[in-house]
């Protein structure tokens, strides 16, 4: 990780031509950047980003036109919940998440991520910075649009490259960014959702209540599925849905915003995308060649003794992350209209992918 540097910019008010020239400088790029103009894109919770417009004033060569600047955010609220993450003893928070995933793991991962120019955080992982590649040209995934099936593809193939390298990895049991869910950890995820869950009816009233009945069925179950005692463990996005990818002309998919990032149950990522990001209908026409796609990929990066039938189970029951996602969600944030019908489109496809595979007996094991 970079090492901490007095001139390193808290916010985007602090970001200077000559900061932003020595950060090209280091590396590989000299060139004679002039001036930029910064965008405010996105509405993180817990940080704040900037699109950069650079401009040069000669031949820029190989620089790039723009990048993509991440700062923590000013609220004192967000910076709390970046710092805490999901308040887990031992478990880093969100920003030191993110962060240390560019500068640690992203290039060594057959995974499309940005390009990492800077990172930084702070000694009490209070504050961060990240200077990231602006990808370009591409098409940003839309949760409510959906995605067809060939963009589907893409997405299921991608994420093969994340839980291949490490699966079920003995590093998991050691202390530190990689380590698998504990019982401790269970238990504050348990106390969580119930906090959230007391206020499901008068949350979740707003996008029906018919299929209440898999959220009550979820809820005591929730630490015990977090724990996955027994699943395959890997690196996950834990939140890898359409609106955390770009689509290239390549084409490729491309996957942002690393906040969540853990080692948890690999069926959470393929669940949460397939059964709660695809439209139902796509998903209908084309789960099982969209699961093979995914698992002919974990085969080719040297995965052994893992059948389709294991995959599909994985699926199943990674499902329940969009309804943990809908539940906190929905208590935590100040609804827009978008933001609520989001999640009401969610949760109509995630009770459908659950409803159709069974899921509910698989939680029910537990």
């Amino acid at each position: 990780m970079d090492a901490s540097v007095q001139d390193t910019p808290r916010s985007v008010a602090d970001l200077t031509v000559d900061w932003l020239r020595t950060q090209l400088r280091v590396n590989g790029v000299d060139a004679p950047l002039a001036s930029f103009e910064t965008k405010s894109v996105g509405a993180g919770l817990m940080g704040a980003t900037y699109r950069l417009t650079l401009r040069y004033a000669g031949d820029q060569g190989a620089a790039p036109n723009s990048l993509i600047f991440k700062v923590t955010s000013d609220g004192a609220i967000s910076r709390k919940l970046g710092r805490r993450g999901y308040g887990m003893e031992g478990k880093p928070g969100f920003y030191a998440s993110e962060v240390r995933f560019y500068a640690e793991l992203a290039d060594r991962l057959p995974i499309r991520t940005p390009q990492r120019w800077f990172s930084w955080l702070s000694p009490d992982e209070d504050e961060f910075a990240l200077l990231l590649e602006d990808i370009h040209p591409a098409s940003p995934g839309d949760e409510l649009r959906g995605c067809t099936v060939e963009e589907a593809q893409l997405a299921m193939a991608s994420i093969a490259g994340l839980h291949a390298p490490m699966w079920n990895s003995a590093r998991f049991a050691e202390p530190g960014l990689l380590r698998r869910p504990t019982p401790e950890w269970a238990a504050v995820f348990q106390r969580n959702v119930d906090r959230a869950g007391a206020r499901w009816h008068e949350h979740g009233g707003v996008i029906g209540m018919d299929n209440n009945d898999i959220v009550e069925a979820f809820i005591p179950k929730c630490g015990a599925w977090f724990e996955g005692v027994g699943a395959n463990m890997s690196l996950t996005h834990n939140d890898f849905r359409l609106d955390n990818m770009m689509f290239t002309p390549e084409p490729e998919c491309v996957t942002l915003d690393w906040q969540s990032f853990l080692v948890a149950h690999s069926g959470r990522d393929i669940g949460l995308f397939l059964g709660c990001s695809v439209p139902t209908d796509v998903r209908r026409a084309h789960q099982e060649r969209l699961l093979r796609v995914y698992h002919g990929r974990m085969l080719d990066l040297g995965v052994d003794g893992y059948s389709f039938e294991e995959c599909y189970d994985d699926f199943r029951l990674g499902v329940f992350l969009g309804i943990q996602n809908i539940v906190i969600g929905m208590s935590a944030v100040s609804l827009t209209d978008r933001g609520l019908q989001m999640f009401k489109t969610k949760f109509d496809r995630c009770c459908a992918t659950i409803r159709d595979c069974g899921s509910l007996e698989l939680l029910e094991a537990l």
